[in-house]
């Protein structure tokens, strides 16, 4: 099955990262462009960070309950998240690879038609190397553009 440009919905994405660690708590906040589209019964969002590394290619895809989280460019990724499961995936920086574990809480996705916007909400534990790097939650908030 191919995609048309047609099929593909321009948005806003607003993504807000929360880091909890040994009583101390980190958030990261970035507001980018990208694009949504669906396949099969999956939503996809695909969108650009940048930061003082490079740029990084981000694709979620998201078919309930579970959700994927690919990286490329500056930082290779790959995340898997299905609630109640821990499972293997992978880090990959200009400082090397390393295999992760993520231990997923919850995953929940809103979406408002007459508003034509939607919200994805991860809540998990990332493991490196068996060690607990934190808590997280990353609230990604994204709106069709006009």
């Amino acid at each position: 099955m191919s995609l048309q440009e047609t099929d593909k919905q321009k948005v806003k994405v607003m993504l807000r990262t929360t880091i909890r660690n040994d009583g101390e708590t980190e958030s990261y906040e970035l507001t980018t462009f990208g694009t949504k589209f669906s396949k099969g019964n999956a939503l996809y969002l695909q969108y650009t960070e940048e930061d003082e590394n490079g740029k990084t290619q981000t694709t979620v895809k998201y078919k309930d309950p579970e959700a994927l989280i690919m990286r490329g460019g500056a930082v290779k990724m790959r995340q898997v998240f299905n609630p109640g499961e821990t499972l293997n995936g992978h880090y990959e920086s200009m400082y090397g690879s390393m295999p992760i574990q993520t231990k997923t809480e919850s995953i929940s996705h809103v979406w408002t038609e007459e508003k034509r916007e939607g919200m994805f909400v991860f809540r998990y534990e990332l493991f490196m190397q068996g060690d607990l790097l934190g808590q997280y939650e990353m609230a990604i908030a994204y709106k069709e553009e006009a």
